[in-house]
């Protein structure tokens, strides 16, 4: 199904991903208080664990829900113990059952919002991830802890993104969640944390959107790639011009194009692309032929998470591109012919090279138009 996004009702376009967490709904989510120095892990959601409890706090556990969101909502109130365990941590999911390679690049996610009360003067939060090796207990060898901005009442998104050493070699698994540290002792405390939907994806250079099974089902869910296509009858024209509007929450991460419009004979040997090239914010009008590049046209660059426009325009004589109500910048070139199919929001025909990002609008002209149209139309609000 088709997701629109925002006060905007952009498209969504994302890559096919998968979230090992096996329950980011937080099913199976107690109500109860537990004092300090007693295990939460009974009451927690399924497969969660709490492996820390801070000495002189008490934490109340109960289910959470907010816009569509399920998680678990978490008061700690008391007087923080000189000494002891001065740490909270839940960890989404068991240490020995989330599998990963050495060197792979994984993305990790969850929501928080503080519910009430103040957070503490000095308490650290943080999104922590923690990979190792199984043989046969578990031997710690990334302990990855990233500060996040202080919860406050707005919903955020906690995100951090991990290359995994190659010294996880055998059985390795990996494993994230919320870290709290930094207690004062003797502090009065008293706030109500709620999380949601934590999120593990591998081979992901940035998070996606959320990812779930089906209610009732604790296991990994995949989530297959948006594929939007558009054939017109007779194929496109040999003279014509695509314009577009955009938004990209991040710029292209290294060894990852960010794909907005293809244009093609059914395949990626004969195209015509706009894509924020990997590794950067540049966005790119190119034309393929053959499997080779005769032109990539640099139209400049995007700010993420801001609307951008770009206009692709080719005809017999060249190709021509400009972003933003840029200079035009064009190459003479003879552009593939048979081009049948637009692709929207990618740039590859395996759907592997997604925008995971958000389309507003797309304008096919069956002809090319003038470099001042190109500039007026992409300088438009």
């Amino acid at each position: 199904m088709p997701r629109f996004q925002g006060v905007a009702q952009r498209l969504l376009v994302e890559g096919r991903r998968t979230n090992a967490i096996r329950n980011p709904r937080a099913e199976g989510c107690g109500t109860a208080s537990v004092p300090s120095g007693y295990s939460a892990s009974s009451l927690l959601p399924t497969f969660w664990w709490m492996p820390n409890h801070t000495s002189g706090l008490t934490l109340d556990l109960s289910p959470a829900s907010y816009v569509g969101m399920t998680g678990v909502r978490l008061r700690l109130h008391g007087t923080v113990a000189g000494g002891g365990n001065a740490a909270e941590s839940i960890e989404f999911d068991s240490r020995t059952t989330n599998a990963c390679s050495a060197n792979e690049t994984r993305a990790h996610s969850f929501f928080y919002r503080l519910v009430d009360g103040t957070w503490p003067a000095g308490l650290a939060f943080q999104i922590r991830i923690i990979a190792g090796n199984n043989s046969p207990g578990f031997s710690l060898v990334v302990n990855d802890a990233t500060s996040l901005p202080r919860p406050t009442a707005a919903l955020r998104r906690a995100e951090r993104v991990i290359v995994l050493p190659s010294s996880l070699t055998t059985n390795p698994t990996i494993v994230h969640g919320a870290h709290m540290f930094g207690w004062t002792p003797g502090a009065s405390v008293d706030f109500t944390l709620d999380v949601f939907f934590p999120q593990s994806e591998a081979d992901a250079a940035t998070p996606s959107s959320p990812i779930l099974p089906p209610l009732g089902t604790l296991a990994a869910a995949t989530r297959s790639a948006d594929a939007t296509s558009w054939l017109p009858a007779g194929g496109l024209a040999a003279s014509g011009t695509v314009i577009l509007k955009a938004m990209l929450p991040q710029a292209a991460p290294f060894g990852s194009s960010q794909g907005l419009v293809q244009i093609d004979d059914g395949t990626d040997q004969n195209r015509l692309l706009i894509r924020n090239t990997s590794g950067g914010a540049t966005v790119y009008g190119v034309a393929d032929s053959g499997g080779s590049t005769l032109a990539a046209l640099a139209g400049g660059g995007l700010t993420a998470g801001q609307p951008f426009r770009a206009a692709l325009a080719w005809s017999p004589g060249g190709l021509a591109f400009c972003l933003s109500g840029g200079a035009v910048q064009t190459a003479a070139i003879t552009p593939p012919g048979n081009l049948g199919r637009m692709l929207v929001g990618h740039a590859s025909s395996a759907l592997d090279r997604a925008a995971c990002g958000e389309i507003e609008l797309i304008d096919y002209h069956a002809t090319r138009l003038p470099d001042a149209m190109l500039q007026a139309v992409t300088a438009a609000a």
